[in-house]
């Protein structure tokens, strides 16, 4: 097999001895494949299916080819599927808005920037970072209020990208919170088709109705156990774990997924079809904002203890108040605070290898190899031996 390799572990400070072998080869989860030190390796042919021209990074995985601007902030500039354009010509932005109790603060990207990591004729690897500022002139937005960091993969000879979208919070005062945080994209699939949504992680079938670009549709988990889909201004169906992807899929058979890792588990979060777009809404705009005060971090019975009476700041609260929270400078804050999301963007007709299921199942459920925990540790755990607990007690151990 064709592979390349990255050192990430050594055994001596001079790097000479090599611990841990990072290899990056094109592999199925029904093979079972070996690794045969001493042997010539095979290494892959070709150019790199990623390049930088003015800024600009262009992949070309084979049957996909994706243009990412060094200027714009959007998720994909363009988006060529066997030569079709699957993108219209103008995309929507990221999505940040601020709540601070008087109303919605929209915030604008400055400094984006993007910048290939890596490229080999297999595999390829690009981040992009980011700034939201607002323009709204409060005090606390003088500086950024949030980074933005995405990074994407790309494989040869696959139709499909997985994003990590991160977002690392700046705002000090802790009673600012968030609106929304969103990504999408604009297909170009035709007037009319067809939308699937999985209703499940596990095997089973998903959610089906009309699409057009001009149809209202809404797929969003509120609750760790309910979800609820809306088209138009009726709700169509409902029920408690999101399966955490949608498909979009035109008359000639051209289609768009998105499959969001963890949709039920890191709720809340919705899909969202209308005006011609398809946006993820990692935190929807629909319900409560994303709050950072005490009362929404901790448990009513944790908020309301006792234990806070205890102390002159609280005691005719009957409830947690921060010492300092009225002052300018906040000895808790959420400053710094992260959250990453995983997703995988598949761009996909007739000819293509992979169904939206298959990429959500991997997704869901990545393959993953496990590290040999004697090489993981230099000891395993030890205890000494206790004689006096009987025979057999120490059989774990060993």
């Amino acid at each position: 097999m064709p592979f390349t390799a990255e050192a990430t572990g050594w055994w001596n400070v001079e790097k000479t001895d090599v611990k841990w072998l990072l290899l990056r080869f094109k592999a199925s989860a029904d093979e079972r494949y070996f690794f045969e030190p001493g042997q010539n390796p095979v290494t892959p042919t070709g150019p790199p299916i990623a390049m930088v021209r003015d800024g600009n990074v262009t992949v070309d995985t084979g049957p996909l080819r994706v243009a990412l601007s060094g200027t714009k902030p959007v998720l994909f500039d363009q988006a060529l599927l066997n030569g079709h354009p699957m993108l219209a010509e103008v995309q929507p932005p990221f999505v940040l808005t601020l709540a601070d109790g008087k109303g919605v603060v929209h915030t604008v990207i400055h400094n984006w920037r993007v910048t290939l990591e890596e490229a080999t004729p297999l595999y390829a690897s690009v981040k992009a970072t980011a700034f939201f500022h607002s323009h709204s002139g409060l005090s606390y937005m003088e500086k950024p209020v949030a980074r933005l960091d995405v990074r994407y993969e790309f494989f040869q000879g696959e139709s499909f990208v997985r994003v990590f979208h991160t977002l690392t919070w700046m705002v000090n005062n802790y009673m600012v919170g968030g609106r929304e945080i969103s990504l999408g994209l604009r297909p170009n699939l035709g007037e009319t088709g067809t939308a699937r949504l999985g209703m499940s992680d596990a095997a089973g079938l998903p959610w089906e109705t009309h699409w057009n670009p001009a149809r209202q549709l809404t797929a969003q988990q509120d609750e760790a156990d309910h979800f609820a889909v809306t088209a138009g201004n009726q709700k169509a169906t409902e029920g408690k774990r999101l399966g955490g992807w949608i498909n979009l899929q035109g008359q000639d058979g051209r289609g768009i997924s998105i499959a969001l890792r963890h949709a039920w588990q890191m709720y809340p979060n919705a899909f969202e079809v209308g005006d011609g777009r398809l946006h993820v809404q990692l935190w929807p705009s629909r319900g409560p904002s994303m709050s950072f005060t005490p009362r929404a971090l901790m448990t009513p019975e944790f908020f309301h203890h006792p234990v806070w009476k205890v102390h002159p700041w609280t005691r005719e609260e009957g409830h947690f108040v921060h010492e300092r929270a009225r002052h300018e400078f906040f000895q808790y804050t959420a400053e710094g605070a992260a959250r990453t999301h995983e997703l995988t963007f598949s761009f996909h007709d007739q000819t293509s290898r992979r169904s939206p299921p298959e990429l959500n199942a991997l997704t869901q459920r990545p393959l993953a190899l496990r590290q040999d925990p004697v090489g993981a540790f230099p000891f395993l755990l030890l205890s000494p031996d206790r004689p006096q607990a009987g025979p057999g007690s120490d059989a774990g151990n060993h």
